[in-house]
């Protein structure tokens, strides 16, 4: 083993360092939580450019370029230091340290807190081409024998690309373990100080589980969209504030509208026309989206019928909408408005009932006219007349008695709805030839 000067120092103040990313023009992307709270005192604006944000630089002239050190004076008099490297291309990273002399050897027990480190540690000695140390958590990652320290020199060829790296930074470097696993690391290479030897320390940062767990929401994804796209059964999304951000095709082939249509449209807009079962307006307000935002319900099987433009008809939909709350303040997020397409069933339930219901009407007809009474005749005719007139929803009804002797008809009874003008005057002592009987 070998004494490590300042090596505990080096590597936890770089996983905790003060940090910012700008770009090739000095703009601040990203300021480290650690440079935000050293900067208290004085409050960031991040609409500031790095040298504004910093006066206190020497000999920056205002350029940011790789592996440039700027010195910080601040104030109190104390002096940081601002070391530049290239993250990749227009895009830098810049690390704040305070400036101090080399700093003493540690005692190796406290190479025993480096095991503590959820990030993985190599120490690399150059000049004898050795890995000098492996925390405990690399080894785990590498799957080494931790009980044979000869193997740590043996796995050089494995680790060739992180320890002939002269980058500060290595991004998604993917190495393979003796098993053949595939390992994904982000790797940061810090010189350490030491009295007997020049040194190198790696921090390692094993991205293999975040790759693993973006590329199975990916998946997920992709299967989400091609259900989404391809599922028989409407479905609309529509914000908190009711408006619609995206239908799939079933929708859209449903409601016979395009996305660029019905998109930021709210149920209440008169773009939709809507009815009940029995015809009448079917307010957006009572639709079962609005109901779902405004109460923060569930509605499940309400039957409307939507104007389809293409076919320039109603068609019948069966509706459910749940609203989707926020995980924290319980908020409505958004509503999810479900549909199926009912209308052949709802034409043949409608048909079905038209004909109960004219055999009903027809039954009672007849049983008006068993053993009427001669003056009630002429009443309980008018009153057929506008039963069977209203029942086909007709502008009139008549009856007419014909006379084949002089070969004329006349109108006896007539119906009339409401705003349409009577002809029973009109329609008295007709010729036969007036009518077209072919």
């Amino acid at each position: 083993m070998f004494q490590v000067a300042s090596l505990v120092d080096e590597i936890l103040n770089h996983i905790d360092c003060k940090f910012l990313i700008v770009d090739n023009h000095g703009k601040v992307l990203h300021l480290s939580k650690s440079l935000i709270d050293h900067k208290l005192d004085s409050p960031i604006d991040l609409d500031k450019n790095y040298f504004d944000l910093f006066p206190g630089l020497e000999q920056s002239k205002g350029k940011i370029q790789d592996g440039s050190i700027l010195r910080e004076l601040i104030a109190t008099g104390e002096i940081f230091t601002h070391e530049i490297s290239l993250l990749k291309k227009d895009y830098f990273l810049v690390k704040i340290k305070e400036w101090t002399h080399p700093k003493e050897e540690f005692f190796l027990k406290d190479v025993d807190l480096l095991n503590r480190l959820r990030q993985g540690v190599i120490i690399w000695n150059p000049g004898i081409q050795k890995i000098e140390f492996l925390n405990e958590i690399m080894i785990q990652w590498l799957e080494l024998d931790e009980s044979d320290p000869n193997e740590f020199h043996e796995y050089k060829s494995v680790l060739d690309h992180i320890l002939s790296s002269s980058l500060e930074f290595l991004e998604q470097l993917k190495i393979q373990t003796g098993s053949g696993k595939e390992l994904i690391l982000n790797v940061t290479r810090i010189p350490i100080y030491n009295r007997n030897a020049e040194l190198f320390g790696f921090i390692i940062e094993n991205i293999s589980p975040y790759q693993n767990t973006i590329k199975q929401l990916l998946k997920s994804t992709r299967r989400f969209k091609r259900l989404f796209h391809t599922m028989a059964q409407g479905v609309v999304y529509h914000r908190a504030d009711g408006e619609i951000i995206d239908a799939n095709q079933a929708a859209l082939k449903l409601l016979g509208l395009s996305l660029e249509q019905i998109k930021g449209t709210k149920p209440v807009d008169p773009l939709w026309k809507v009815i009940h079962p029995d015809g009448s307006d079917f307010p957006g307000e009572e639709h079962p989206a609005m109901i779902s935002l405004t109460q923060g319900l569930k509605v499940e099987d309400v039957i409307m019928g939507v104007y389809h433009p293409e076919k320039q008809t109603f068609v019948w939909l069966l509706v459910n909408s749940q609203p989707v709350f926020t995980k924290h303040s319980k908020k409505i997020s958004h509503v999810i408005a479900t549909f199926t397409d009912i209308t052949k069933q709802t034409l043949a339930e409608q048909k079905l009932r038209k004909q109960v219901k004219l055999q009903e009407l027809l039954a009672g007809t007849a049983m008006d006219y068993i053993h009427i009474d001669p003056i009630e005749v002429a009443p309980t005719v008018q009153r057929t007349l506008q039963e069977l007139g209203k029942f086909m929803d007709a502008d009139r009804s008549y009856i007419f008695e014909y006379d084949f002797t002089n070969r004329i008809t006349n109108n006896t009874y007539e119906w009339c709805a409401e705003g349409i003008e009577p002809q029973i005057e009109e329609l008295q002592e007709v010729p036969f030839d007036l009518y077209d009987y072919s």
